[in-house]
């Protein structure tokens, strides 16, 4: 089979699974933002979660193939690139979707992380308030994650203050704390995607806040970072790259400055292709079990019925799970879909090659195949799978108007 021909199918499968992460990932943020549902709502909702889930183990199977004896499935993990980014500390987790290897030698991945990422923070002056408000006050405070008005008497305390903010920190993403200095506000997360800001709607007369406290929106920053020499591109503390011999994802811990290093030794798809001159490339296929896809927060399967993380246990952890499986399906099916246009643009000059001169060009060249540890793969997933493989999982989700007429419109 002819490499574009694998890269295509490939993504036809990560669409289907995306579009299914992506309900579940939808359904968890409803639930998590909307707020006094009944007990007979979240159970639909964690029924239409369940039958997802029940759908990706479907897609799973429909991707199997036999050869010498051996079964498996393209998309159970058994084709993910083998790393030793586990055994590094500061590494929470490491997605490497393309590595070429010379001669099938392993490769050391060296991560330098000049600057760490840091957070958004300001600063209220303890002189702008003292210990105690002089006057009532209305302010705002405004995180990544929402924002927040507050209101105190005259008389307030700095500690009751502090603790009010805190008490909606998971809400507005903002963090305070009593510093000899003054009151600090830091966002919880890190990054230029992180932000603070601190503003005052109305004081009494006799207070002093508003005279040099209203601050100006700030912004964390991102890591500065390098891996194998290649400026990486980060957000936060996650770093990545893309050449065309390697291609990966790496979240380090926040607080991580440094050198970091791991070797990749293997595993994956061989993707030979002539024309694109590449040679012994692996294509790192992630796993899309409900049981291994997901990221630092968890595993998607935590999510469905009677796990740690269903509806009713912690639906804002069960977001963030969601949230990270579908990223990850999204790292891989964007790479796929940019080595397929790399694979077009060849083939494209091989069937139209420049002319030389008054030579005529006669060489010819025959369309490479991909193997699976070099066995021929025999088995192309069927496209437009998605409702098929609802109707095959008992899926519930088609019970839902809503969900139905989705699916079936977008494949």
């Amino acid at each position: 089979m002819q490499s574009t021909s694998f890269l295509t199918d490939a993504i036809l499968t990560l669409d289907q699974a995306s579009k299914m992460v992506g309900d579940i990932r939808a359904t968890l943020g409803f639930v998590k933002t909307a707020g006094g549902l009944t007990a007979e709502q979240l159970h639909k909702k964690q029924l239409r979660i369940d039958s997802y889930l029940q759908a990706l183990q479907e897609l799973v199977k429909v991707t199997e193939f036999d050869f010498q004896g051996k079964s498996g499935s393209l998309w159970s993990g058994c084709f993910e690139i083998e790393h030793s980014a586990a055994s590094v500390a500061a590494i929470v987790d490491c997605q490497v979707s393309e590595v070429g290897l010379v001669d099938g030698a392993a490769r050391t991945i060296v991560i330098d992380i000049e600057q760490k990422a840091q957070p958004a923070e300001l600063l209220i002056p303890e002189a702008a308030y003292g210990a105690v408000l002089d006057g009532d006050i209305v302010f705002e405070v405004y995180g990544n994650r929402g924002h927040e008005t507050f209101g105190f008497e005259a008389g307030s305390s700095t500690k009751q203050i502090c603790a009010m903010i805190n008490l909606f920190s998971i809400d507005t993403g903002i963090d305070a704390k009593i510093t000899p200095a003054g009151l600090r506000l830091r966002s919880l997360d890190y990054g230029s995607a992180a932000y603070a800001e601190f503003s005052i709607v109305s004081e009494h007369a006799a207070g002093k806040l508003s005279e040099s406290s209203n601050q100006e929106r700030v912004y964390g920053k991102d890591a500065f970072a390098s891996i194998n020499g290649i400026p990486a591109l980060a957000e936060a503390s996650r770093l990545s790259v893309q050449t065309t011999k390697i291609a990966l994802q790496i979240q380090f811990q926040q607080d991580f400055e440094g050198t970091a290093q791991f070797t990749i030794s293997g595993g994956g798809v061989r993707l030979a292709s002539e024309f694109a001159s590449r040679q012994d490339t692996r294509l790192g296929l992630i796993s899309l079990l409900p049981s291994k896809l997901g990221g630092p927060s968890g595993r998607l399967y935590e999510t469905g019925s009677g796990q740690q993380h269903a509806l009713t246990e912690s639906p804002s952890r069960a977001f963030d799970i969601a949230t990270e499986a579908e990223a990850r399906i999204e790292l891989l099916r964007e790479h796929l879909k940019i080595l397929k246009e790399r694979e077009l643009d060849a083939l494209h000059e091989l069937c139209n090659p420049a002319p030389l001169g008054s030579q005529e060009v006669t060489t010819r060249r025959s369309f490479p195949n991909y193997d699976l540890s070099s066995q021929k793969h025999e088995a192309t997933p069927e496209p437009k799978l998605f409702p098929q493989i609802l109707v095959q999982s008992g899926a519930s989700v088609l019970d839902f108007p809503e969900a139905a007429e989705d699916l079936f419109t977008r494949y």
